[in-house]
């Protein structure tokens, strides 16, 4: 089943903010939207997107989905998406997911997940925002952690290979989302990407500050951190979460 039409894109040369333009009514469910430049890119907890570089991939889609799905598993199987796609263009084998919404080459962050979400009756309409910073001639210095795909000039047509790949491989993973056998299957690639792996989290639980270890994701996207006493989950970060 697809969920999103590889035939329903809309190209732009501008745009606000390809979510924003996608959440129009007259556009149907399946439909995508890529832009040229984005002046006022939308980021997690009403934080700007950033957009730098000379080739960037703007991209948006909005999907009908039972409502029962939680938004962190579709954040994650996004970000797992997004990395199946980039792996078939990039030689470097070091793209991670950052929980919840980034993806990093290395230490730097070269892509961001963002994701609204309505209800629909008996279902939920899903906003799926996507930024990827592709290529820059000129690197931000007072941006030092973000990062490109490529250190010199792709050509022309990266963009558009990746953005119909990153569409077959969310058509597959909304499919999996379905099944729990694949969940836990795509969870465990997930985890063998993940940039916290083997890491320290710092975060306050029970109104104290503590420390503990990273220890996966559960079936709904949750984040599981090992503490001395007890594994917990969080749906989201907050202000006092770290990564040590």
């Amino acid at each position: 089943m697809s969920y999103i039409d590889s035939s329903l894109g809309i190209k732009l040369l501008e745009v606000d903010s390809t979510n924003n333009y996608i959440k129009d009514q007259s556009i149907p469910s399946g439909a995508w939207v890529i832009s040229e430049n984005q002046t006022a890119g939308k980021g997690r907890k009403d934080h700007k997107w950033e957009s730098l570089g000379n080739e960037n991939i703007y991209f948006s889609t909005k999907i009908l989905y039972p409502i029962s799905v939680s938004i962190p598993i579709v954040s994650l199987f996004t970000a797992s998406s997004i990395i199946r796609a980039l792996d078939e263009v990039v030689t470097e084998n070091n793209l991670l997911i950052k929980w919840p919404n980034d993806i990093f080459m290395g230490l730097k962050k070269v892509g961001g997940i963002l994701i609204e979400s309505e209800v629909k009756g008996n279902e939920i309409l899903l906003i799926i925002g996507i930024g990827i910073n592709i290529y820059t001639k000129d690197k931000p210095e007072d941006l030092p952690y973000a990062g490109f795909l490529f250190s010199l000039e792709p050509d022309k047509s990266i963009k558009q290979k990746i953005v119909l790949s990153i569409i077959e491989n969310l058509n597959l993973m909304f499919e999996k989302i379905k099944n729990e056998n694949l969940i836990e299957l795509e969870l465990k690639y997930i985890l063998e990407k993940s940039y916290l792996k083997d890491k320290k989290i710092q975060l306050e639980w029970k109104g104290n500050l503590v420390i503990g270890d990273f220890s996966g994701y559960d079936s709904n996207g949750f984040l599981k951190v090992k503490l001395e006493s007890e594994i917990i989950t969080l749906m989201d970060t907050d202000p006092s979460f770290r990564i040590l």
